[in-house]
């Protein structure tokens, strides 16, 4: 387990920016990654400045193929594939 971070900016632009899997969620497809960082702070990384917060990436410690992308960006990856 390891908590979300700026590097992580690839990896969340390749699935908030993918209109299939947005369709059901309460916001559009991201359109550049200059709308993800923003994105990123609001729903993930601000949270980590809260009291309580569980926001955590779930990694595979043999997936190499992604650069250690979280367990739940690996899986829809490889679905969309």
């Amino acid at each position: 387990m390891r908590r979300f971070g700026k590097e992580d900016i690839d990896a969340f632009f390749d699935i908030f920016s993918d209109p299939e899997f947005n369709t059901y969620l309460p916001w559009f497809p991201l359109k550049n990654k200059e709308e993800m960082m923003p994105f990123m702070e609001e729903k993930y990384l601000s949270k980590y400045r809260q009291p309580q917060s569980c926001h955590y990436a779930i990694c595979l410690k043999t997936d190499k193929s992604r650069h250690d992308l979280p367990l739940f960006l690996c899986r829809t990856l490889a679905a969309k594939k």
